[in-house]
Parts: C-alpha cells; structure tokens; sequence
C-alpha cells in the first residue's frame, strides 16, 4: 500500500520549460511523456505561473522523481505544497519574491465503511 499525499507545486513559465529539460537529461525520467504524466494536472495561468499536482501520490524522499523534483525547486522561485495522509502532517514552502499564494491546505472529514 504506502503512504499517499497530495502535492502542488508553482512554478515560472521559463521555469517549468527548463524542468521539463532537465527531467529528461539527468535521467529521473525515461522522456518527456514519462515526466508529463508523473502530474495528475497541469494548468498554466494568464500570469505566467505554471501549477502542477499530483492528488494521490507516493511522495518518498528516495524516489528518483521526487528528488528530481525538490532538488529542482532548490534553485527556482516556487511554490510548494504537500500533504500526507495523516493530520498535520503539511510541509509548505513558499520562495516567490512576493510571497505569492497560489493554493492552499485545507481540511475535511471522511466517513469510513
């Protein structure tokens, strides 16, 4: 089974073409395909900021596509957003110059069986 969590990210246009790039040169992806569809959704603004989310993924710290990915938005402005199945655990990070706000936590109730 493993642990899901949900995870959005906000990138510059520029940004996310380089991503894409990069995904592919250092091997954490087979090609281009393979790094598209690791993301549920993508939808690019009118601003210029692309936002991507995964809503039920096994986010691991030693998965290639996940180091990839963090170690990505080290060096871009970004928006970062992750939450895990369990309560509180939200990891959030927000590098824009302006601090920028593009999506948000928030929390529900799920009725078992």
């Amino acid at each position: 089974m493993g642990y899901y969590s949900e995870v959005a990210v906000a990138i510059k246009h520029d940004d996310w073409i380089k991503m894409q790039e990069e995904a592919v040169s250092s091997k954490a992806f087979e090609d281009k395909n393979d790094f598209l569809n690791f993301w549920d959704k993508m939808r690019e603004r009118d601003d210029g900021i692309v936002i991507l989310s995964c809503d039920w993924c096994k986010w691991y710290d030693d998965s290639k596509n996940v180091a990839f990915v963090m170690n990505f938005l080290k060096d871009v402005q970004h928006h970062y957003l992750r939450i895990g199945e369990e309560g509180g655990d939200i990891e959030e990070e927000n590098t824009f110059e302006n601090e920028e706000c593009y999506f948000w936590p928030q929390t529900s109730i799920c009725f078992g069986q």
